[in-house]
């Protein structure tokens, strides 16, 4: 039975995967239709929570980790939250910068986009 227990006390950081998978990453929005892809992108997503949970102590004392939280809004604070919400934030950082080359946009043509449609 402690070894259920320990199986049980797993499932919240199962959920918080799954839950990064749906918002952050779309999944409801999943495209592929592949049975074998599905499965590969499922371990994948599963490994890579099963990782930062294995780690998560050494992360607080690791200088990327703790920046890509702050960036997440941890303010001193590396948990999985804001780690996530900090590598959301560097994937769209990553996403913006294919698009600004593949459309051969500056940084100019983004901040005049952002000032026409902010409300600042």
């Amino acid at each position: 039975t402690t070894y259920i227990y320990h199986i049980y006390m797993q499932r919240p950081k199962i959920e918080s995967v799954f839950k990064f998978i749906k918002k952050e990453l779309g999944w409801e929005k999943f495209q592929v239709r592949d049975y074998e892809s599905i499965k590969n992108i499922i371990v994948l997503a599963f490994f890579i929570g099963a990782y930062f949970y294995e780690i998560e102590d050494e992360l607080i004392d690791n200088q990327y980790a703790t920046w890509i939280a702050e960036l997440g809004g941890g303010k001193g604070v590396v948990s999985l939250h804001f780690f996530m919400d900090g590598l959301k934030i560097l994937l769209l950082y990553s996403y913006l910068q294919n698009f600004m080359k593949e459309k051969g946009l500056t940084i100019e043509d983004i901040q005049k986009a952002t000032k026409m449609f902010t409300l600042e």
